[in-house]
């Protein structure tokens, strides 16, 4: 305990409201406003010394008993090892028994939780982390299980992220949590990272390729950029040369490609759109697209959603 955790605690309780034993946050959130609370003494995490705890036929059921406190008055239960009980809870009307399953989860210490997972059948946590699934808590969830599951459940998570190549955002809104992750790794935890990363990233860029072939919308190069950068951490690199290695997708600069085209472009290429984009900086420079408004405000804005290196920004910059 220092002044700055104590500064911390002050901030965190002044948005927090307490009310029959739940607790909330009073700000508006883009999640669900239950969160966990600290409790006193030692919780087990085994269903098998707890069965006192729970009501033994309901650890294949669909309600958790959290009748039961620990010393310091707060609600929890075992994990089970299934999850349609947690499921269920979180989907309850009744406040308490989410705010036992919130607990339950955030009190676990890393060692118990990763211990808890690797109890699982492979269908149920398959079926804790699909996007198909939808259920209350999930990013939280969702982050738990990155902060504490081990290299092989993390990554068969991001395969999970990156099945679906329409949808870019399902990588994005934990990507932030993935690059924590991966920096704590240790020489052999990035070892079997990479190992493991291998089909997902082969199977990435198979999707980039027909998507340039066949020109239609794809999202698999931000991600496998994304990835990267999680490979790039473990030192390892994907790309020899992303210049030259999508080369064969540049327009000619005789053309003006359409805004939506260009858009498009964007989403298949990812941090790559740049090598796209600067096969039409001459022509742009010489009046060559003036008449083509859209397509000059569509090159720029997208071009404003990669990352761009210092001369690159320089160079964009002479343009405008």
């Amino acid at each position: 305990m220092t002044l700055d955790t104590l500064e911390a605690l002050e901030q965190q309780i002044k948005v927090i409201k307490h009310d029959n034993g739940i607790y909330k946050v009073r700000t508006i959130t883009d999640e669900e406003d239950i969160i966990p609370v600290p409790a006193i003494g030692k919780l087990v995490y085994n269903i098998e010394e707890e069965e006192s705890t729970i009501r033994k036929e309901d650890v294949n059921g669909t309600e958790l008993d959290y009748e039961e406190y620990d010393e310091g008055g707060d609600y929890f239960v075992p994990l089970p090892t299934n999850i349609k009980p947690i499921i269920d809870s979180l989907n309850s009307l009744d406040d308490r028994r989410v705010q036992t399953v919130i607990n339950s989860l955030a009190l676990a210490t890393k060692e118990n939780f990763e211990n808890w997972l690797q109890n699982l059948k492979m269908s149920e946590f398959e079926y804790l982390i699909t996007p198909s699934n939808s259920y209350p808590y999930k990013r939280y969830i969702i982050r738990k299980i990155i902060a504490n599951c081990c290299v092989s459940h993390l990554s068969l998570l991001i395969n999970t992220l990156v099945s679906n190549i329409s949808n870019e955002s399902q990588l994005s809104v934990y990507y932030d949590n993935l690059i924590e992750r991966v920096k704590k790794f240790k020489e052999d935890q990035k070892e079997e990272f990479i190992g493991l990363m291998v089909d997902i990233i082969d199977s990435l860029k198979d999707y980039v390729h027909k998507g340039q072939l066949n020109g239609k919308k794809t999202l698999a190069k931000p991600n496998l950029d994304k990835l990267s950068c999680l490979l790039t951490i473990c030192g390892k690199s994907i790309y020899k040369s992303a210049e030259l290695e999508y080369k064969d997708v540049q327009t000619e600069v005789c053309l003006v490609p359409g805004y939506q085209e260009i858009k498009r472009k964007r989403e298949a290429l990812g941090e790559d759109f740049c090598y796209y984009a600067e096969t039409f900086f001459s022509v742009l420079e010489s009046g060559g697209w003036n008449s083509n408004l859209p397509s000059i405000s569509s090159l720029f804005k997208e071009l404003s959603k990669i990352k761009l290196s210092f001369e690159q920004k320089k160079r964009i910059n002479k343009l405008l």
